[in-house]
């Protein structure tokens, strides 16, 4: 698999073993793909999503027209969301670590939504995917209540992440 890169113990990091693999199918902005790697591994070792999520993770990097095509394929929407997310449950006699998902990121709405705030577009990113990842993990936004509780959790994570290095404050990047 084509950057793809298995995180866990035995590589050092925290948390279970873990395939993430990104794929950049946009223009707008320049990513470093070990960069998302790590912060979703990190995500990935944290309370309340350790040993939630399935062991296989895509990342795809996407602009408005990719996201909206998508959004018209899966979900009858002709709209440019922020992020999405697709679990796929393993087929029934494979082995368990199968189990896959997709995280869709609109990286040009991130950049947009980005200048308008003052907060840089990779911490928008690295919000999307904390968002998607709490979906994955169990977290549901249907209630005011449940959305309030997955903003308020996925704002810790990016604390979080600020504090081990991986993101500035308001970063800029």
């Amino acid at each position: 698999m084509r950057n793809a890169l298995r995180t866990g113990p035995a590589n050092g990091n925290i948390g279970p073993a873990m395939r993430i693999s990104v794929l950049n199918r946009q223009k707008c902005l320049r990513l470093q793909p070990d960069f998302l790697r790590k912060l979703s591994a990190f995500f990935a070792s944290l309370p309340g999503l350790s040993g939630r999520l399935p062991p296989s993770l895509a990342i795809v990097l996407v602009d408005h027209r990719g996201m909206i095509r998508l959004q018209a394929n899966a979900r009858d929407e002709q709209d440019a969301t922020d992020v999405l997310c697709f679990p796929y449950r393993r087929v029934p006699g494979e082995p368990p670590d199968e189990a896959t998902a997709d995280i869709i990121i609109n990286v040009e709405r991130a950049a947009a939504v980005a200048a308008r705030s003052g907060t840089g577009a990779i911490r928008e990113i690295a919000l999307y995917l904390a968002h998607a990842l709490d979906h994955l993990g169990g977290g549901r936004d249907s209630s005011p209540a449940g959305r309030r509780l997955m903003r308020s959790r996925e704002l810790r994570w990016l604390r979080k992440a600020c504090r081990a290095g991986l993101l500035q404050d308001r970063d800029r990047r």
